[in-house]
């Protein structure tokens, strides 16, 4: 017998903390949400930006010794409080360095205070150590006891003539570091009882400058720490419990259990905009009640995925992506869901969702020889058009389909206003030009006005044209071989004539000719043409026959193109003489004719006039004079199509 649980009572198992959520009796700290203004919370987004560029470019200069370490941090958009205040209070502590600096001009005063600096960053933490590495470097770390106490004798100096300046830092250092304020508690006492009377002007000159940077550090730190009460628009307070949440998220994990002032906080504030409110409370519900998600409407979904995301909470991120890719019903919601995840966000590890949109896409757009002119094709986001150009799964009757789409696209949309996402391919690449014929390869697309305008259009055609170089053999030894796509099992039809029955008679017994509308066909130009409407006779059952001949044109072709497509003209109301023909066209010859018969259905009427009475009255009294009338409204003919085989 196994010993291992059942699906069931993991289930039930994981389902233990349902309960728990917001209830009072075992939760061992309180998570407040502080919605913050639109004005506030810009600040922050902006304060935040400034530093991670300032960091990059540190990290930039110092080397890359860290770099794993700091990738796994810059993955989170969201920063702890605590981190945010305490970078907010050394940034605060460089700034009031140079203040003093000025104060207390004698440059051993200077290098006394930096000294004095580094012995105190060696009392901190590994992260604030980093941060101050530049100034423990230039300390003077191996001195003798000799040198400290006479630098210590500088700094007592220097402090009695500028004590209103040393008084500020003080103040700031003692906010930004609990663990000196015995040593700055004596500094003030020393500077109060030595202060020297023969440099009050000097003071009160330092004294205003160094009020004014504290009061203007001041105000920047408790705004990026926190908004004040009428910057705060509404709080929510929740019971939590820490562990629970520090096992599904890497960012609570280290928001509790960090060592940080949150680790022993009772009341945790974060601060969210109010634009993400309603999903960070779903957010929170949903590591307690995983369930809630399958009720959830496609736009909170992807919220929810985003701050998953951001949060690195593992499983609400995974049931997202599962009740979304349920959620793909219409192709409203699969560009809605595109849309976000590659355009307005970028996130990762969704790769299983992208398959379920790439594979509704090509569901949707096969066979593509239909679709490609459609509004739908024509408006979809870029990533969507690269995924579903990109399928196996997407049916068409050639891979020319594929380029002339994607070219119709970028004319469509202008190639100006074509961006190449960061992390996507390029808009070619979707392309195989390996399974191009040759012939359309060398004669038609070599000459695309749209794609010799995109940068990597030559690396792409001179693939193709290498492959088409290479012998079978040498093909067939190739390591990355093209794959084929969907082929269709149904017969093709790419275009339907329709012909008005009026229009059909118009040209009965004269030299004209009807001209359908322009199609395409594997990324080639094509008319029908039928001349030469005849009626042969009446039939019974109230038919007349007509015979006719129906032409087959390629209108996009080169002095060196050669084309060979079999095709064929089938209607319910005729049949082509040949049955199916092939023909190769050339731009000389680039008609293919067939001659077609075809019934057309007519009905007799009893004529009421007077004059039928009196044809009735002097011959036969039951005969009525009939007259023909056209029952059959149109002629519609589906041709058949197969391109054989391109060459030069």
């Amino acid at each position: 017998m196994s010993r291992a649980l059942k699906e069931n009572d993991v289930l039930e198992l994981s389902k233990l903390y349902e309960a728990e959520f917001n209830k009072p009796d075992l939760h061992d700290r309180v998570l407040v949400f502080d919605v913050v203004g639109k004005a506030l919370w810009q600040h922050v987004l902006s304060v935040k930006n400034e530093r991670s560029g300032s960091e990059a470019s540190a990290q930039s200069e110092d080397g890359s010794e860290d770099g794993s370490e700091d990738g796994s941090e810059d993955e989170n958009e969201y920063e702890s409080p605590l981190q945010t205040e305490r970078e907010g209070m050394n940034a605060e502590r460089s700034e009031l360095t140079p203040v003093l600096k000025q104060v207390a001009k004698p440059e051993k005063i200077c290098e006394a205070l930096e000294s004095r600096d580094s012995e105190r960053n060696e009392k901190e933490s590994e992260s604030h150590d980093d941060e101050f590495a530049s100034n423990g470097e230039d300390s003077q770390r191996n001195d003798d006891e000799a040198s400290d106490k006479i630098e210590d004798v500088q700094i007592q100096k220097a402090t009695e003539t500028n004590e209103n300046a040393d008084t500020a830092f003080n103040e700031n250092a003692e906010t930004n570091q609990n663990e000196s304020n015995e040593n700055e508690t004596k500094s003030q006492h020393d500077c109060e009882v030595e202060k020297d009377s023969n440099d009050e002007n000097l003071t009160s000159n330092n004294e205003e400058q160094s009020g004014n940077s504290s009061e203007t550090s001041n105000k920047s730190n408790e705004a990026s720490r926190r908004g004040s009460k009428e910057e705060i628009i509404r709080q929510h307070k929740f019971y939590i419990h820490s562990s629970w949440l520090a096992v599904q998220s890497s960012y609570f994990r280290s928001l509790f259990f960090g060592g940080m002032r949150e680790s022993s906080a009772t009341e945790v504030p974060i601060q969210i905009s109010a634009s993400e409110e309603q999903a960070h409370l779903m957010l929170l519900e949903a590591m307690y009640r995983i369930d809630i998600l399958d009720i959830a409407k496609v736009d909170e979904l992807l919220e929810v995925l985003k701050l998953a995301h951001i949060y690195d909470a593992k499983f609400v991120f995974k049931k997202s992506k599962y009740c979304l890719q349920a959620a793909v019903v219409s192709l409203d919601i699969c560009e809605k869901i595109m849309c976000f995840i590659k355009i307005d966000n970028t996130i990762t590890d969704v790769e299983d969702l992208v398959d379920t949109l790439q594979s509704f896409l090509a569901k949707e757009f096969s066979p593509l020889d239909k679709t490609w002119q459609t509004k739908s094709f024509t408006d979809l986001y870029e990533p969507s058009l690269k995924y579903l150009l990109s399928s196996d799964k997407l049916v068409t009757a050639s891979e020319n389909t594929i380029f002339h789409a994607l070219m119709y696209w970028i004319e469509y949309r202008g190639i100006e206003n074509v961006l190449e996402s960061e992390g996507m391919p390029s808009l070619l690449s979707v392309v195989r030009f390996e399974l191009m014929p040759v012939d359309y390869l060398y004669n038609v697309a070599q000459h695309n006005a749209v794609a010799r305008k995109l940068p990597d259009f030559n690396d792409h055609y001179l693939r193709g044209i290498s492959y088409h170089a290479l012998s079978d053999s040498m093909k067939r030894r190739l390591l990355c071989q093209p794959v084929k796509r969907k082929a269709t099992t149904q017969p093709f039809i790419p275009y339907t004539w329709v012909i008005p029955r009026d229009e059909l008679d118009k040209l009965v017994g004269t030299d004209k000719r009807l001209v359908s509308d322009q199609f395409w066909y594997c990324g080639y130009r094509m008319v029908l043409v039928i001349t030469g409407v005849v009626k042969v006779n009446n039939l019974r059952g109230n038919q007349e026959l007509f015979t006719a001949t129906l032409t087959l044109g390629v209108f996009n072709l080169t002095q060196q193109s050669e084309v060979i497509i079999q095709w064929q003209a089938t209607s319910q109301s005729f049949k082509s003489t040949p049955v199916e023909g092939i023909h190769t066209f050339t731009q000389k010859a680039c008609m293919s004719s067939v001659s077609i018969k075809y019934r057309m259905d007519v009905q007799l009427e009893k004529s009421s006039s007077n004059e039928a009475m009196i044809n009735r009255s002097r011959f036969n009294p039951n005969a009525f004079l009939k007259q023909e009338r056209p029952t059959t409204p149109c002629l519609s003919i589906d041709v058949r199509m197969n391109l054989l085989e391109c060459m030069l």
